[in-house]
């Protein structure tokens, strides 16, 4: 990672002095999100902040004339780390398209991969990428007094994870030689090996299809599945206490840093985990199934649920070229004038969208990034707003604790709060854990949300298992 540090040409006033600070690029991201700032270190405030992109994808253009059946195998390289939710999202889109229903086990069997999928994401960005800027060679380089206080804090969870101060969790999380960062490259292993007993390969899947999965569903199958899910339940036992004595240290110990990554409210989700018992893939449809799902879609704005319907939050999706490198297409073809229950379709839904890449020079005061600026239309408002997934946990927390339509035993959500519930394991008795809707969307809390839904996609498989082993143990052709 490039750090370019200079004084700033010209301020808004004459008494601030900026100081131009960039990192460009953020290697622990990729490689291609470059961060620009001006930071008035007098008044602890940044004055200026751009991020930008420096590679052009351009799927959207090579993807047209494509066989739409290779869709889930090209879109799956997108990314090396997450290309298993393009893939996922590639085969929904052509069971839709191609008016097909998988059968129930084909269902459980991609909610299980994607289950997997979560935590393995979750786990190893949390703790082998997060972690380190709460580890203690991080804060004894830049905070020396916050480690002091850390070395004389009790751990209040340390009878569930074992480490008896703060400070030995920060030891723990040191990168390559902390006993917790080499626990939580191992677990990541594990649920890599969980990922490919159901989709075949990580994280490219090699066995899904529209209207079904090529993998073979059988006892051995899930009873390999489900011996690493135990192992990792039991490793989350131990985790989320060791994340919130962590996280609520770091409030203790730096009054203010709530207002770390704090932004207002706006959070999106699009659901996950479909029921298999509802979800026919049909348009009309959607709004009904999509309630269904075992995470709730919803879009949340300051704070309250506005909507948890599939139709209208994909209606109201518009994306805008922003400060982008691209042409814009108010005036080219629209596509889809209705969609199939006859609402208008936006020139600036992604449905209608032409990508007309125009190469030209960085210009913060104009365009300066590849990413497009993707926004939710309030139509109460007619605001456009940025719609934060927040890496994805809390935007599905928060959305499913206030719809309150999530009671599959395993999972229970509240109004205000998310109850998931872990069985037994070797050493572990039975545990409940709750996350409780937080105060801010900061940095933090989207932190915590991140190990939580661990939590919760480790339950939701639970309900799952159950269905496959039933299935398994009667015979019956499901996929």
């Amino acid at each position: 990672m490039a750090t370019m540090t200079s004084a700033a040409k010209g301020t808004p006033t004459g008494s601030r002095k900026l100081v131009e600070m960039n990192w460009d690029p953020i290697t622990r991201i990729v490689g291609s999100l470059g961060i620009f700032t001006k930071i008035d270190f007098d008044n602890r405030q940044v004055a200026e902040c751009h991020s930008t992109s420096s590679i052009f994808r351009g799927y959207s253009i090579f993807m047209k004339g494509k066989d739409p059946r290779d869709a889930h195998f090209i879109t799956s390289r997108i990314c090396g780390i997450c290309g298993d939710n393009h893939a996922t999202c590639a085969t929904y889109a052509q069971n839709m398209a191609f008016g097909v229903r998988p059968p129930a086990m084909a269902e459980w069997i991609v909610n299980l991969g994607e289950a997997a999928e979560y935590m393995f994401d979750h786990n190893i960005f949390q703790d082998n990428l997060v972690g380190v800027d709460f580890c203690e060679q991080m804060v004894k380089e830049t905070n020396p007094g916050v480690l002091e206080k850390a070395e004389k804090k009790a751990a209040p969870g340390s009878n569930l994870h074992g480490y008896r101060t703060i400070a030995d969790i920060m030891r723990a999380l040191n990168p390559f030689t902390g006993s917790f960062y080499r626990e939580a490259l191992q677990m990541s292993r594990m649920t890599r090996e969980m990922f490919c007993l159901m989709e075949g390969r990580h994280v490219h899947p090699s066995t899904l299809y529209p209207g079904g999965v090529g993998t073979v569903p059988t006892i051995q199958l899930f009873t390999d599945y489900l011996v690493r899910l135990m192992k990792y339940v039991e490793f989350m036992k131990k985790v989320v206490p060791l994340h919130d004595d962590l996280f609520d240290f770091f409030y203790e110990a730096l009054p203010g840093y709530e207002e770390v990554g704090r932004r207002r409210v706006l959070l999106g989700c699009w659901g996950s985990f479909n029921d298999p018992a509802e979800c026919d893939y049909t348009y009309k449809n959607m709004s009904k199934w999509g309630k269904k799902m075992y995470v709730t879609p919803g879009i949340v704005v300051d704070g309250k649920l506005v909507t948890t319907d599939l139709v209208d939050i994909n209606l109201n999706i518009r994306i805008l070229l922003g400060s982008s490198y691209y042409e814009g297409w108010e005036n080219g073809e629209k596509f889809v004038k209705n969609d199939p229950l006859g609402n208008p379709v936006d020139q600036n839904h992604p449905w209608n969208q032409t990508t007309t890449p125009k190469p030209q020079k960085r210009d913060f005061a104009g365009k300066y990034t590849w990413v497009m600026s993707p926004r939710w239309l309030d139509k109460r408002t007619g605001d456009h707003l940025a719609i934060d997934t927040g890496g994805g946990p809390i935007a599905r927390l928060w959305a499913t604790a206030l719809a309150g339509l999530v009671d599959i035993g395993y999972i229970k959500s509240t109004g205000s709060s998310v109850k998931m519930y872990l069985p037994k394991t070797t050493s572990l008795p039975e545990v409940e854990f709750e996350w409780k809707i937080p105060k801010w969307s900061n940095a933090i809390e989207r932190d915590r949300a991140r190990t939580y839904f661990q939590v919760y996609a480790a339950s939701a498989v639970f309900r799952g298992a159950g269905s496959c082993g039933i299935a398994c143990g009667q015979n019956q052709d499901l996929v």
